[in-house]
């Protein structure tokens, strides 16, 4: 999880990471954890934190009674809150007056760790839906990214995957490869895999299983193919161990959930200075304090490494000519032949 909380997307994460689960009323006041203690924990400005707790209050309270456990608890606020006791509580909040009261969330939080980092496509895509100022949140965020409108099929398939997550239980599925997809072969393959996180691809509208087969990262999208295929979770199969620090680690610098790729690739980007703002806002959420170069002499530059080379390719591309790549040189060359082609057709064109 980043410690990087000018981020609202960190924050929350936070939020439902370290607050303790709500088992009954009689926990409520043993929790110590309270707007103040992450103030004070994680150095968090008090007036922030108070706002956040009620665009999360206010977000969830538009729930319907299937999401009835998808909001965060303050006690003594009663699960079935009106819209006019919510608007008093909020009011309360920003005059700091439950500064000090314990929080609980009704979220089941998995104490032995806690969740993992969020991609960068994931951050991405809540930061769109997470709208202070209208106080509108769309998403629920532990180990998985879940739109709360999916369709009914496909929740309950997240549904399941996440509890197996939550257990520690491999799960066990059918699933077309895309080379058979492509080939408009039908043909299933067995599966049986330690699930680690769901992740969420906004751009792509893409929910896929991160996991580890025979001691490998893996990723299998969750498509139409997957959620009507006989998916279950084995008990009797504990899921495999992994690194979490190293897989934390690795997150910040996979692009397009490239996690099975092994060995990451050392990229170079020249860019123009007048395009600094937007690579930053790009990069936002992949420490670009670490990986973009101060402007020098009207350029600066990207360097990281990373894993998914084609889709960082994609995205250097929208920049045009006020991108060079510099390395790898076969990526650079590989550039270089796609821009030879892209004349010739013009060149063709009467």
């Amino acid at each position: 999880m980043s410690n990087n909380y000018s981020i609202a997307q960190n924050r929350i994460d936070l939020y439902f990471t370290c607050l303790p689960y709500n088992y009954g009323i009689e926990e409520f006041f043993n929790t110590g954890k309270s707007i103040k203690w992450f103030s004070d924990e994680y150095n968090i400005p008090i007036s922030v934190i108070r706002k956040d707790i009620i665009s999360i209050l206010n977000a969830y309270s538009r729930y319907d009674s299937r999401y009835d456990t998808v909001y965060l608890v303050i006690e003594p606020l009663d699960y079935d809150m009106p819209d006019d006791t919510l608007s008093d509580v909020c009011d309360q909040i920003i005059q700091g007056m439950w500064d000090e009261l314990p929080l609980v969330s009704n979220i089941p939080i998995n104490y032995e760790e806690h969740s993992l980092t969020l991609t960068a496509e994931e951050m991405k895509a809540l930061d769109e839906e997470f709208k202070f100022d209208s106080k509108v949140v769309d998403f629920d965020i532990k180990k998985n990214f879940k739109y709360y409108a999916a369709p009914e099929d496909l929740y309950n398939t997240l549904e399941l995957i996440n509890d197996a997550i939550d257990k520690h239980y491999q799960i066990v599925f059918s699933y077309i490869s895309d080379n058979h997809r492509k080939k408009n072969n039908k043909q299933s393959i067995f599966k049986q895999i330690s699930p680690i996180k769901i992740i969420y691809d906004n751009e792509e509208n893409l929910y896929s299983i991160l996991g580890l087969e025979n001691g490998n990262y893996v990723v299998y999208n969750i498509d139409e193919s997957l959620i009507k295929a006989s998916l279950n979770a084995y008990p009797d199969y504990p899921c495999e161990p992994y690194d979490y620090e190293a897989l934390n680690e690795k997150i910040p610098h996979v692009w397009k959930n490239a996690f099975d790729q092994k060995n990451p690739t050392h990229v170079k980007v020249k860019f123009s200075k007048d395009v600094f703002d937007s690579v930053r806002d790009d990069l936002v959420f992949r420490n670009p304090e670490k990986t973009l170069s101060e402007i020098s002499d009207g350029y600066f530059f990207f360097e990281d490494d990373i894993y998914g080379v084609d889709a960082f390719d994609a995205w250097v591309r929208t920049y045009g000519c006020k991108a060079v790549i510099i390395e790898p040189k076969s990526l650079a060359k590989k550039r270089i032949e796609s821009l030879k082609k892209t004349l010739e057709l013009y060149a063709n064109i009467d």
